[in-house]
């Protein structure tokens, strides 16, 4: 059987809020390969919204780096520099497409947090503006 725990508002708010803060880093994260990079054959990391594309970006720059790693041994060649597309390693490159996989895995759920934090926010009295302001000072 389920219990129910009352809480107040204004714990319930700083609750969403935290959970808010978590998926906001990931939302405000910043890309190693900038702003517009794109990959040889591929819109910009940035902006693309199919996780199966970015998967196959990812593919791509691993399928190149291992290339290129075997062309220089076939070459004969035992140091030679690191592999690179337009000054980006094969690990900023899927560093990037990571993060935006998560900010596309997480927009519905950060959307939804957000839509609860405002329903909150409505329902708060004075008590709770109160309560969550002593959290908060608290918390300095």
């Amino acid at each position: 059987m389920t219990t129910l725990v009352k809480t107040s508002v204004s714990s319930q708010l700083e609750e969403v809020t935290k959970k808010l803060e978590k998926l906001q880093a990931i939302h405000e994260s910043v890309y190693k390969t900038g702003s517009s990079f794109a990959p040889s054959g591929f819109n910009p990391i940035q902006s693309e919204t199919n996780i199966e594309t970015l998967i196959k970006m990812a593919s791509a720059q691993i399928g190149k780096e291992r290339s290129y790693e075997e062309a220089a041994k076939e070459l004969g060649l035992s140091q030679y520099p690191i592999y690179k597309e337009k000054g980006y390693t094969k690990d900023e490159i899927i560093t990037d497409i990571k993060l935006r996989i998560a900010i596309l895995t997480t927009e519905n759920k950060r959307n939804e947090l957000l839509e609860i934090k405002r329903g909150f926010e409505e329902l708060m009295d004075k008590d709770d503006k109160l309560a969550l302001l002593n959290q908060r000072i608290a918390n300095l």
